[in-house]
């Protein structure tokens, strides 16, 4: 080895005092997690952790060579880690969907790329000392915090109540869980099916997310349920946290961009401000659908690259803010779209030095180009519905009002809209008020306010970024027509892009005050700094305040996890016992179609058709249901066996309320029995 790779491996090794407390905090903060869910603390587990953190940080030196050298600075080991993730968990989707070698040996040549990397690239610029790394490991111990008390209910394991396990998350969870461990299974994409219907196809969807869960059930030894509760949820809030972190840093510097964090990760929402519509409330959203927080990381720092330039006129970084933007797609689609005609224009408004007949014609060329993708678009099928005509405006406000808490503002807003027969302009003047105050709350009023004090103190790119951002989301929560052939409600365009735009807004905002208030440091006064550490007290106690019955919706009936999320033991052991004897490819079907997904969920296997609570879609699974129907009446063994085979259903659960005309030696020749629930096993052998 040369006196020169020596060099650069000693210094690998030997990072910064700094690089190890950041890695540290973030493998002792997920091992808690682990260790609340699961109720046991994993020595393995650690390692596991230990091991994916130290992946995303050699990454995220590859991220940085990509970043100018000042953004570098100033996002320092929360932008690194932030960007190791996205560019580790984008390649690790890859080469999960291309590879049929399977996770474990992904795994492995991604680690040997990284070790490659390690050897053959300089490290000079991230292993010195930041100047700012007070403010940065604060960040990154706030958003930890932050994240623990949010997650509450989700880390508090699966409570047992008589004869019913209460999961104490949202009703998706079974969703995800099942992705979860379908990427963790996966042998290429051939290998991946539709989880309602095994052997079809996979529905383009945001998958990308669950590619470093996947991961993390690999190498910590944990079941996908565990990882989901454990790890995907409050990791994602992690690096919301950094996000917000890096995002305001690159614009107002490191203190601000401290305050920023705080006030994304810990202040409440609006609806906990009092506004009293959860269906507009951030914190709620991001729960429910974590798929956002990930989506929201990945923007934010596409934007960053987009102010860099506008403001420095660098085509460069223009053009690896529309790479990053384009990645958000499979991470968050919604919020894609959320950001996708303004970040395609951005530049025609504000490249610095641009002239004024050039900004017209590039401006009418890609709004051209933008208007021909989407009507494209729109002949495919699996591309949901984007059509901006103003036909769901009403509709949607209509929702939205009989998704108010009853009370003051239920009231005012409805006799509003409906009551005193107002001119529909004026109804749309209060649908508009309605939803900006009750999707971002006092920051309505602050952000403005702060934005007229930034007035000469900031580029119109930055200056006139959440007013556009706030303009946008209106526009589409208003002007959008439904979906109602998507995956999920048929809103969600219209509603699901209020994350970013609260995010946005408020990470904005908070920097923007403390840089007015303070400029980029600590205030000098004793009395000052009192208040902030008060403040910064006070704030840690929003989530212990809101955080219990977050992922519930009273006004929609789901008032309590027992009723919406409770799931029998018997059935619990059923689909474990499945989990546990079966191997990863074997088919299964619930003699309920698995309303809820928990079946395939807990057993980490393929359904062969599933009804679930979102509605029956396509002829192919309605044939499916009504052959699984005959199935049950069915009345010899050999018909059984038959069926089965012919169908690939290696497993069966009945529960017992499903009538079936089984033959009473077959019944009872059950494999897993547990009161009336008898799971069977269909083996080759039988045929």
């Amino acid at each position: 080895m040369s006196l020169l790779s020596r060099q650069r491996l000693s210094v690998v090794l030997r990072p910064t005092t700094d690089s190890w407390i950041f890695i540290s905090l973030l493998v002792a903060f997920m091992t808690i997690w682990q260790e609340r869910v699961t109720g046991r603390l994993s020595l393995a587990a650690a390692a596991g952790f230990l091991l994916y953190t130290v992946l995303c940080w050699v990454y995220g030196r590859l991220f940085l060579r990509i970043l100018p050298l000042w953004i570098q600075r100033a996002g320092g080991a929360p932008l690194r880690l932030l960007g190791g993730y996205l560019l580790f968990n984008t390649a690790l989707f890859v080469v999960i969907l291309a590879s049929p070698f399977g996770l474990m040996v992904d795994l492995v040549a991604l680690s040997l790329f990284a070790a490659v990397t390690v050897v053959v690239l300089p490290a000079e610029i991230e292993e010195q000392q930041s100047p700012h790394r007070i403010p940065q490991l604060l960040s990154a111990a706030l958003s930890m915090v932050g994240a623990t008390f949010w997650c509450a209910d989700a880390l508090a394991p699966p409570r047992t109540d008589g004869q019913t396990v209460t999961f104490h998350l949202w009703q998706d969870l079974f969703v995800h869980v099942r992705y979860i461990s379908a990427f963790a299974q996966s042998h290429g994409f051939a290998s991946l099916s539709d989880i309602q219907m095994a052997g079809e196809p996979l529905r383009f969807y945001h998958y990308a997310p669950y590619a470093s869960t996947a991961a993390v059930s690999l190498l910590t030894g944990a079941t996908a349920y565990d990882v989901f509760a454990g790890f995907h949820l409050p990791f994602g809030i992690v690096l919301i946290g950094l996000a917000a972190y890096s995002f305001a840093s690159s614009i107002w510097g490191a203190w601000p961009a401290l305050a920023a964090t705080g006030a994304v990760v810990l202040l409440p929402d609006a609806y906990q401000q009092g506004l009293a519509n959860r269906y507009l409330s951030y914190n709620f959203l991001q729960q429910v659908n974590p798929g956002g927080l990930y989506g929201v990381a990945g923007m934010a720092i596409a934007w960053m690259m987009m102010f860099d330039g506008c403001v420095k006129r660098k085509h460069s970084s223009i053009l690896i803010a529309y790479i990053l933007a384009g990645l958000t797609v499979f991470y968050k689609a919604q919020i894609f779209v959320a950001n996708a005609f303004l970040f395609l224009i951005y530049p025609c408004l504000f490249f610095a030095g641009l002239r004024t007949r050039w900004r017209v014609l590039t401006g009418v060329i890609l709004a051209t180009l933008f208007v021909a993708v989407v009507t494209l678009s729109q002949r495919v099928s699996f591309v949901p519905t984007l059509r901006l005509d103003g036909s769901s405006g009403g509709e949607y406000i209509s929702q939205l009002l009989t998704d108010f808490d009853p009370g003051t503002v239920k009231s005012f807003f409805t006799r509003v809209m409906f009551g005193y027969g107002y001119t529909r302009l004026l109804r749309a003047v209060y649908a508009v008020g309605m939803l900006s105050l009750c999707t971002f709350g006092a920051w309505t009023l602050i952000t403005p306010s702060v934005g007229l004090w930034m007035k000469r103190r900031a580029p119109a790119p930055i200056l006139l970024f959440p007013a556009l951002i706030v303009g946008n989301y209106l526009t589409m929560s208003l002007g959008l027509a439904m979906d109602p052939h998507g995956i999920g409600t048929k809103d969600e365009f219209l509603n699901r892009p209020l994350v970013w735009a609260f995010f946005s807004v408020v990470a904005w905002t908070a920097g923007a005050a403390y840089f007015l208030a303070f400029g980029d440091k600590l205030p000098k006064s004793g009395l000052s700094r009192g208040v902030l550490a008060a403040f910064a007290f006070m704030a840690l106690a929003t989530p212990l305040v809101f955080s219990q019955n977050l992922q519930t919706f009273p006004v929609r009936g789901l008032v309590r996890f027992e009723e919406f999320n409770g799931v029998p033991e018997c059935l619990v052991g059923a689909a474990t016992f499945v989990r546990s004897h079966s191997r990863s490819e074997e088919i299964l079907q619930d003699s309920e179609e698995d309303f809820h997904f928990a079946v395939t969920g807990l057993s980490e296997r393929q359904s062969f058709a599933i009804k679930n609570f979102f509605g029956v879609e396509g002829d192919r699974l309605r044939d499916r249901l009504n052959d699984l129907s005959s199935f049950k009446q069915m009345s010899t063994a050999a018909d059984l066996k038959s069926f089965a085979a012919r169908h690939n259903i290696s497993w069966y659960i009945l529960r017992p309320e499903s009538q079936v005309m089984w033959p009473d030696q077959f019944r009872d020749n059950s494999a897993f029995t547990c009161g009336r629930y008898r799971v069977y096993h269909f083996t080759r052998e039988q045929e």
